[in-house]
Parts: structure tokens; C-alpha cells; sequence
């Protein structure tokens, strides 16, 4: 194979002669002759009838003197020979069963005996069992790429480029660096060859495909990469049939942006908007996710047409606002946390998930001229609750009045707080 995917090339033995067979046969006179008889026209058919790289029926004669079988192959008068190398590279009991005289079996026709009709020597046909499974492997292999099959493979060694991995019985696969999927980039070469060695020392299983196959260089190049992709595209395809709105699910955050983040859950990425983390106000996602961070999550959208999801992960805990009646009331004073100024006013945390509004009529005193100036966000202060609203959740709040009351101003008891600017927080 191709030296610069790590591929190694067929040696069949060679006689001196280098007409490609060894060995003498025992018995030169067996089969060896001319079809009596025959013209030499006849004679050329014969030899033609076995076609290099055809498979053959052949059955076992003898052992040569150098280990190796002659065969006999059937429907012709011409004889072929198994190298004791080749024998070598079968299993024991193949090799126990070849060298049985009479046994039978298919054989690959490696080469063919030159033709020399003047020589007495025997000809015979190079045969092999290893290039009949190698010739099957390719076969698998041309059918794979057709068929653009994912399959398991596990990595046996590693070059510079990338990975081999073992193909059927007898070939090898080469699965370059850049079809590995999220293969690290390395500045220096020794981290690369780690990272490489890595996968043949553990013994990983890859998924992989076939993206090229070119017999008469005998390359085979597959890709981790593009089986991934398919295989995600085959679970999303399947996943998107049966996913359904309410769907409680298990996804893993792949991607943090600024506003949510991307869950994976099984083939699909779907959207966790930043208002959908927690009941919490979410200043970054960062702040309650990491990536790689396993959650379940609750489906509340499906574009099926666009290949959307959306996704909530405080669906799945319960509301705050639902037990507000049960901490609060009208009149109590509580500290709050300054979360957000607007012109009409602030919005201030009261717990996690709870927020109300300090309406501008109630940030300060009514001798004050500019009274949104008199604190920030961040600012921890005291306020009154004035007004709750937990079915639209909602909660009015006054500063005014704490700081009123501590001056010895008494309340009026109106209430200048208008719940609409909540919809434009």
C-alpha cells in the first residue's frame, strides 16, 4: 500500500529464475505436459481459462520440499502453488487442513506462470487465501463508500498523519488527523504523537466511514469525522420525529454566550435563553453554567421546519411568587438589592427569583428634585412593601417612606405606584 499511509505490500515468493514461483514439482510429469495431443492454440486457451486476481476452486495434492501445498486447480489441467510464507499467516487449523491432501477449498490467483512452452519446468499459478480475504475486504470496502455505512474500528497503530485501524481481515485504513473529530491542534509535533498514541495504547473504539477507496494504490481512507456528523444527523432526524413540547430532558451545555446557551440533548442543540436559567435575575450565563455541565431542562418550543428548540431549565423548579403571600405582606420593611434603574423608577431583589419596583415617586422624599440619583444599582436599601401582586408577580415598594419615617414624617397612606412600568423592564 501507499508508503505514506503506513500500508505494507503483498511479497510473494520468487523463484531464482524471478519468473514469480519457487519449488519444483515432486512429480514434474503430473499435469505438468501440454494437453496431449493439442495444438499449441488450444494449449495458450488453457492457460488463459485462469485469469490473474480470479478466484478458483483448487484441491490439495501434496507439500512441496519447501513447505509449501501444490494444488490442483479444478476445470483446468494446470497446477498452483500456496507458499509456506503465506501458509504461515493462516490460522493453525487452516494450515493443518491445507496441507491434508484432497482437501478443497477457494483460492486467489495472485499471478500467473510465465509462459515458456519450450521449458520443461512445471508452471504454476501463484495462489493465496490471505489475497482472497483481502480481495473480499476491498469489495466490503467499495460497498461502503457506496453505501456510505458508519461502522466501529478500533486504531492498531499511529503515523505522523494519523491513525490506522484494522479493515475486515487484511487491510488497514488510514484515518487522517484531520478526520478526527475535535482532534486538539498541537503546536509541537512530540504532543501530536502523544495525543495519537493515546488512542492505540487505550485501545478507544472510533466510529468511522469510508470517504476513499483507490484499489490499485491501495488506499483506504476513512473518517471518524464524517460518521460522527452522520450519526448526530441520523439522531437529530429521529429525535426531532418524537420530541414533543413539556418533553423533560437530559442535555449537556456545549456553548455559553451572552445571551443563554446551547444544550445538546441527544443530537439536537437547543437555545437555554438567559431568561430561562433561573428565577434568579441571570446577569451571564457563565455565572450558573459551565460547558461540558450535565442539566435537565424542560422543551418549550419546537421549529420543526427550522430545526429550533427552546429549552428552560427554571421550568423545572417552582416558582418563588407561588409562596410570596405566605413571607410577605403590605407594610413590611425589608432590605432589598438594587438590580436595575430606569427613568419611571428601580428594580430591586428581594430573594432569588423575586424582584419589585421602586416607582420614581418612591425612591426618595418629595423635597427631593432628583430622587433616581439618590442610588444605584448594586445599593442595598431598606423599603416598605406597599402593594403585592403575586399572581402577575409583581410587588410595589417604597423608599420613600422607610426614609420618611426614620426623619419622623408620617405617611398619608396613598399609594403612587404604577404597575405597568413593569413591562418595560
Amino acid at each position: 500500500m501507499n508508503d505514506s499511509y503506513g500500508y505494507g505490500r503483498d511479497r510473494g515468493d520468487r523463484a531464482p529464475d524471478g519468473r514469480g514461483h519457487s519449488g519444483r514439482q515432486d512429480n514434474p510429469s503430473r499435469y505438468s505436459e501440454r494437453p496431449g495431443g493439442q495444438p499449441q492454440s488450444n494449449y495458450d486457451d488453457a492457460l488463459e481459462s485462469v485469469q490473474r486476481h480470479s478466484v478458483v476452486n483448487g484441491t490439495v495434492l501434496h507439500e512441496d520440499d519447501d513447505g509449501g501445498i501444490i494444488v490442483q486447480i479444478n476445470g483446468a489441467r494446470f497446477e498452483g502453488k500456496v507458499s509456506e510464507t503465506e501458509l504461515r499467516h493462516l490460522p493453525p487449523e487452516m494450515q493443518t487442513d491445507l496441507r491434508e491432501e484432497g482437501h478443497t477449498c477457494e483460492f486467489f490467483v495472485r499471478r500467473t506462470p510465465a509462459r515458456d512452452p519450450d521449458s520443461d519446468e512445471p508452471m504454476y499459478y501463484d495462489l493465496t487465501i490471505t489475497g482472497l480475504w483481502r480481495e473480499e475486504d476491498w469489495r466490503l470496502a467499495e460497498d461502503a463508500l457506496r453505501s456510505g455505512d458508519v461502522f466501529p474500528a478500533v486504531p492498531t497503530k499511529y503515523n505522523k498523519g494519523g491513525l490506522l485501524v484494522r479493515f475486515g481481515r487484511m487491510l488497514e485504513g488510514f484515518v487522517p488527523i484531520s478526520h478526527i473529530w475535535n482532534f486538539p491542534s498541537f503546536r509541537e509535533p512530540e504532543q501530536r504523537e502523544e495525543a495519537l498514541n493515546r488512542w492505540v495504547s487505550e485501545s478507544e473504539e472510533m466510529m468511522v466511514k469510508v470517504i476513499e477507496v483507490t484499489r490499485d494504490k491501495r488506499k483506504l481512507v476513512l473518517s471518524n469525522k464524517e460518521a460522527i456528523l452522520d450519526r448526530n444527523r441520523e439522531d437529530k432526524a429521529v429525535l426531532f420525529e418524537t420530541l414533543q413540547v413539556g418533553d423533560v430532558v437530559e442535555g449537556t451545555v456545549r456553548n455559553i454566550r451572552d445571551f443563554g446557551a446551547f444544550v445538546d440533548i441527544g443530537g439536537i442543540e437547543g437555545l437555554l435563553h438567559i431568561s430561562e436559567i433561573d428565577w434568579d435575575l441571570v446577569r451571564h450565563p457563565s455565572d450558573y453554567l459551565k460547558e461540558g455541565q450535565v442539566l435537565e431542562v424542560k422543551v418549550l418550543h419546537i421549529d420543526r421546519e427550522k430545526g429550533r428548540v427552546k429549552l428552560s431549565r427554571k421550568a423545572l423548579a417552582p416558582t418563588p411568587w407561588k409562596t410570596v403571600p405566605e413571607r410577605y405582606n403590605v407594610g413590611q420593611v425589608v432590605w432589598v438589592d438594587i438590580t436595575k434603574k430606569k427613568d419611571f423608577g428601580a428594580f430591586a431583589k428581594l430573594e432569588p427569583g423575586v424582584e419589585g419596583l421602586i416607582h420614581v415617586s418612591e425612591v426618595a422624599p418629595k423635597a427631593e428634585r432628583n430622587p433616581m440619583v439618590t442610588i444605584n444599582e448594586g445599593d442595598r436599601v431598606e423599603v416598605e412593601i406597599i402593594r403585592i401582586d403575586a399572581a402577575n408577580q409583581r410587588i410595589g415598594l417604597s423608599r420613600a417612606r422607610v426614609l420618611n419615617a426614620s426623619s419622623g414624617w408620617s405617611a398619608s397612606g396613598e399609594v403612587d405606584d404604577d404597575f405597568d412600568d413593569y413591562d418595560d423592564y
